[in-house]
C-alpha cells in the first residue's frame, strides 16, 4: 500500500516538475530565444508569472468566454515594454508578443484592468551562460 501512495506522489510531483518547466526551462545549448505561454481562463490566467531565458516570445491563448486584450507596462509610455499588446482576442484565439531587453514586464487585461486575476510579469533574463546582461535594479 505505501508503495502505490509512493508511485502516485512521485507520479504528481514529476507532472507538477514538467507543467514548471513549461515556464523556467532554458534552451537548449546555443538557442537564442525561449518563449512563454499564458492561458486566459475564465477565471483569469493560468499562472501569473513566466520567464524568458535571452529574447523570446510570450503567447496568450484565451480559453475564456469573453474577448480579452493584453497590454504591458503600467503606461503605455514605459520605456521597456509599454505600448507592447495583443490584438483583441476572441475565444479561441492567441496571440504572440517578442520581448527581447534584459527587463521584467508587467502585463493586464486592457478591457478589464481591475481584475488582478488578469495580470502578470514576464520576466526577461540573459541567456544562458551571459554573465555581462543583468537585470535592472
Amino acid at each position: 500500500m505505501a508503495a502505490r501512495h509512493t508511485l502516485r506522489a512521485v507520479g504528481v510531483l514529476g507532472g507538477l516538475l514538467v507543467s514548471a518547466g513549461a515556464w523556467n526551462a532554458r534552451p537548449g545549448a546555443g538557442a537564442a530565444t525561449s518563449s512563454a505561454d499564458f492561458v486566459l481562463l475564465p477565471d483569469g490566467l493560468n499562472a501569473p508569472r513566466g520567464i524568458l531565458y535571452g529574447p523570446g516570445t510570450v503567447t496568450f491563448r484565451n480559453e475564456d468566454a469573453v474577448v480579452h486584450r493584453i497590454a504591458f507596462g503600467a503606461h503605455p509610455l514605459d520605456a521597456d515594454c509599454g505600448g507592447l499588446r495583443t490584438p483583441v482576442l476572441k475565444p479561441g484565439e492567441r496571440a504572440a508578443v517578442p520581448l527581447g531587453a534584459v527587463t521584467a514586464c508587467s502585463f493586464h487585461d486592457e478591457f478589464n484592468p481591475g481584475n488582478a486575476a488578469f495580470h502578470g510579469v514576464v520576466t526577461v533574463s540573459a541567456p544562458a551562460g551571459d554573465e555581462t546582461a543583468r537585470l535592472p535594479r
